[in-house]
């Protein structure tokens, strides 16, 4: 706590002094009801809907609280994965504004709270940010491709699920490769309009 104090931490989303995620903004979003969308044939999984307290720990881990906040997640993300044994887990990469402007996608650092091997096999070809662009739009833009060994069957892990497109490009990039996405993780998904 005196720790806290002198490193004048706050709760990225309260800003109450003290940790990075205060206990109760934690509780909030431990507690939020998973919710689920199908792409294609798999299942988006993901701790709730981009809104409240969980929209602003993603902003603030995006922003400049990075990605220490996402550590208080695990157990929270570990739970909403049900498989017996691990599965390699692959984080899709940020986009080219993304990656310019903080230095890192959080997928990765998602995929590692996860704690399963990661494999960093997805390469993104795309113009730029998606903000403000259609599902149609999206879907022909974003493309992937795909650099060294692919698992026969892996999770996908993205921050946020928007349209779809990216998922999608992900999974049909990955099934030519020859590995089949059996689930997809996300910390949140955008509510339909």
């Amino acid at each position: 706590m005196i720790a806290d104090i002198f490193f004048d931490s706050t709760c990225c989303v309260c800003g109450r002094l003290g940790r990075l995620l205060c206990s109760s903004c934690l509780a909030v979003i431990s507690s939020l009801s998973p919710v689920t969308r199908t792409i294609g044939q798999v299942d988006v999984h993901a701790v709730g809907w981009y809104r409240g307290e969980l929209r602003t720990v993603i902003r603030q881990a995006k922003n400049f609280r990075a990605r220490a906040v996402l550590i208080n997640l695990s157990p929270t993300i570990r739970r909403l994965l049900d498989f017996s044994r691990p599965v390699p887990v692959i984080p899709i990469p940020p986009s080219r504004p993304g990656k310019v402007r903080r230095g890192y996608g959080l997928a990765r650092p998602i995929a590692m709270a996860i704690g399963w091997p990661i494999c960093d096999v997805l390469v993104i070809r795309d113009p730029g940010s998606q903000r403000g662009r259609g599902a149609e739009q999206r879907t022909q833009d974003r493309r992937f491709t795909i650099r060294g060994r692919v698992p026969s069957r892996a999770i996908l892990v993205d921050d946020v699920v928007t349209t779809g497109a990216t998922v999608s490009a992900a999974i049909a990039a990955l099934a030519d490769a020859g590995c089949r996405v059996v689930g997809v993780f996300a910390l949140a998904l955008v509510p339909p309009r």
